[in-house]
């Protein structure tokens, strides 16, 4: 069975130019919750229908995907 990646809800214009970042409580709990790190993956959702499986770059005070 595949494992379902975890899902946060982005502000679409916190995605441009194929890459993502995650502010706030969401990069907090990204970070130091789920302990994800680089080369991990997650689902964020633009809040207009539209999905994209990402794989994180770097983690901190925001986090950020591609």
């Amino acid at each position: 069975m595949v494992k379902d990646l975890p899902k946060f809800f982005v502000p679409a214009g916190s995605i441009a130019d194929g890459k993502v970042t995650v502010t706030g409580e969401d990069a907090r709990h990204i970070s130091k919750v789920l302990r994800l790190r680089a080369g991990d993956k997650l689902t964020v959702c633009d809040g207009t229908g539209c999905d994209f499986d990402c794989e994180i770059t770097s983690t901190g005070d925001t986090v950020t995907a591609k």
